[in-house]
Order: C-alpha cells, then sequence, then structure tokens
C-alpha cells in the first residue's frame, strides 16, 4: 500500500487557527525594532476569562520579546540548563492549557502509563519498577494526554540526545499512555496522544493516534524555531504560537472524547483485556566491568 495513503488512513485533520488568533500573530509582521514590537505587545487588552487564547498570545509575545530587552543575557542560549530552556523560552506551552482540564506538570515527572507497562507482569513481594520520566506531563483524571522531552541545545536531527528521546523514548511513552487510555474508555474515538520535542530554541510536534484496532500511527510535525533576533521574531514566534495552540487542539480532542455523557453502571471485563498491545519492553542494560587500575 502507498506511504501516502497509510499516513492518511482515518487521519484526523489537525485543528484550523482561529482566524482572529491568526490575524493578531500576522499583525507583528513588518515589525523588528525592539519598542514597535513591544508597544503593540502592549496596545490591545484582551479579557483572560472571555478571550482566553488571544490573551495567551498577547502575553506570550510580551514575554518571549522581553528576552530580546538586554542584549546577550538571555539570547542566544550560553550555559543554561534544561529547566532554564523550559522556563524562560518556552514557558508558553505550559500556559497554553491553563483554561481547560489537562494538568502540565514539569520536572522529570514519571509516566503512569509508562509505569503501570513496566509492572504488567508483577508478582506481589518483587520488586516495582519505574516508568519513563518526562520533562513535561499531560495529565487528566483519566490519564496521561501528552508528555514533552527538552535538550539545552540542538544537535541536529541525528545528534544522541534528540535520535534517543525523539525517537525512541517519546513514543513509547505515548503508545504507553494511548494504550492506558484506550483501556480506560474502550469507546471512546478520536483518541491521540501528543509530545513536544524542545531542543534547545528548536520545537517538534509528535503525534500519535489509532487508525486501526492493533496498531499506532506516529507522525511529526516539521521544526519551528525560537526566534535568535528581532528580525525574524514576528514571523517566528507567531508560527511556534500557532503550532502550539494547534497541538492544544488534539489534546482538547482527545480529552472531549474520554468524556462520557451517559449514565453506565458496573461492567466487568476480563482481566487480560488489551485494546492495545503495550509496547515491548527494553531488555536491561550489561554494564561493562570496570578495569581498575593499580
Amino acid at each position: 500500500m502507498d506511504r501516502k495513503v497509510l499516513f492518511e488512513h482515518k487521519r484526523n485533520p489537525l485543528p484550523e487557527i482561529k482566524p482572529e488568533l491568526k490575524e493578531y500573530l500576522s499583525s507583528y509582521i513588518g515589525k523588528s525594532e525592539f519598542r514597535s514590537l513591544m508597544s503593540h505587545a502592549r496596545s490591545q487588552f484582551f479579557d483572560f476569562m472571555d478571550d482566553f487564547d488571544m490573551d495567551w498570545a498577547q502575553h506570550s509575545m510580551e514575554t518571549a520579546l522581553r528576552l530580546f530587552g538586554f542584549p546577550g543575557k538571555n539570547i542566544p542560549l550560553n550555559d543554561h540548563t534544561e529547566s532554564d530552556v523550559l522556563k524562560r523560552m518556552w514557558i508558553f506551552i505550559d500556559k497554553a492549557f491553563d483554561n481547560v482540564d489537562v494538568d502540565v506538570r514539569s520536572g522529570e515527572m514519571e509516566s503512569r502509563a509508562s509505569c503501570q507497562r513496566r509492572n504488567k507482569d508483577r508478582k506481589l513481594g518483587s520488586r516495582k519498577s519505574h516508568g519513563h520520566r518526562a520533562d513535561l506531563l499531560l495529565k487528566c483524571t483519566i490519564g496521561e494526554l501528552g508528555c514533552g522531552e527538552a535538550g539545552k541545545r540542538d544537535q541536529g536531527e541525528f545528534g544522541t540526545k534528540e535520535l534517543f528521546e525523539g525517537g525512541l523514548k517519546a513514543p513509547k511513552m505515548m503508545k504507553d499512555m494511548l494504550s492506558a487510555l484506550i483501556s480506560a474508555s474502550p469507546s471512546a474515538t478520536d483518541l491521540e496522544t501528543i509530545c513536544f520535542i524542545i531542543m534547545g530554541p528548536k520545537l517538534t510536534l509528535l503525534r500519535m493516534d489509532r487508525p486501526s484496532r492493533l496498531t499506532c500511527r506516529l507522525s511529526r510535525s516539521k521544526p519551528k524555531y525560537f526566534p535568535d533576533n528581532l528580525v525574524h521574531f514576528s514571523a517566528g514566534m507567531g508560527s511556534l504560537l500557532a503550532l502550539v495552540w494547534q497541538a492544544k487542539g488534539i489534546v482538547c480532542r482527545t480529552f472531549a472524547s474520554l468524556q462520557t455523557q451517559e449514565i453506565e453502571g458496573a461492567e466487568m471485563s476480563p482481566a487480560t483485556s488489551e485494546p492495545l498491545p503495550p509496547c515491548a519492553t527494553s531488555p536491561p542494560q550489561r554494564h561493562k566491568k570496570l578495569r581498575l587500575s593499580y
């Protein structure tokens, strides 16, 4: 079967960016001086409760501009840690979910779905295995909806950290989360999980959905870059906010699919039922013996 057909099979489209949000972000185009950009960011007021998305975009633009107020202090990144990168550059990802019932947690949070998968054969009396830890974790009462992995610098598409976290660790966590959501709500449709892969100034979005009963599909966006100068600030920052808003739309769509509007009584199911097979557990690493020098 053609690869494009497989890619598009039963695929939910990305959420369309709201016209008013797109118009607001486009209004920055053509401005490249700090004072004019900051003046424009502060020229409009949006109500936090009634027009959250617009308020979030305005606040994100102003917060990002502050990094350019004192040249050399924040941009470019020098000796920043991963925590600094999330806190200073990518804080707008966390803030995007402030108005929905999805919690965003940061700081090497353990994935419950990953922990469940690694302990599915655990017996009473044996030691419990820990799940993968994520730099960002998107969760609700029913389960986990997505995650994020951060690196303090971009070493290229084939850098060791990006290959491991974007090509192995994150996809396994995403499948664990998707499997747990399907088990928790077998009748739900349109379920997806996402992951933000952050490497210094680079952001890539991963999506995982379920086109058929026993398979899942991983896709990734083209990377977007945090602007490193004011000439490219308007287009660069606007593109990042648009991507994060679309990712939020995917999360909200999944969250809505999990919410039942019917009264349901108890339903007994076989203890071994697994609607979507979980990831295979990696074999234990064999550590080389240390050679002692005398």
